[in-house]
């Protein structure tokens, strides 16, 4: 089952463009693992299928998409090493996060208060 949402998530990034990002390389040799998650109580197995993308990014701020979703679990800069911003760079790009976080609230409280 996760190989094959695994398929299905790689196959939306490949065909639906995403602005100021460039999908270089898409890498699924990562082996399947399963770990018990739970809230105490409860616990169950959930299967993970890793993906490890190389993108391009035009601006910082058109990476926020991957960063709020909670399937990209890990993002590692290549390059550069180090970032310079400028204080309007970083005003815009921490009220875009918040409207992108602000987005994410509103559909999980339509999806678990219904």
């Amino acid at each position: 089952m996760a190989e094959r949402m695994r398929e299905q998530q790689v196959a939306l990034l490949r065909n639906v463009p995403l602005q100021g990002i460039f999908i270089e390389d898409v890498d699924l040799s990562l082996d399947v693992y399963a770990m018990t998650e739970g809230d105490g109580r409860r616990t169950h197995q959930v299967a993970y299928a890793p993906i490890i993308l190389t993108l391009r990014i035009e601006n910082l701020d058109d990476l926020l998409p991957f960063l709020i979703k909670p399937e990209f679990r890990k993002i590692d800069f290549l390059c550069p090493e180090n970032i310079s911003l400028h204080r309007l760079d970083m005003e815009r790009l921490l009220f875009r996060l918040s409207q992108s976080f602000q987005q994410e609230i509103k559909l999980l409280e339509q999806k678990y208060l219904r």
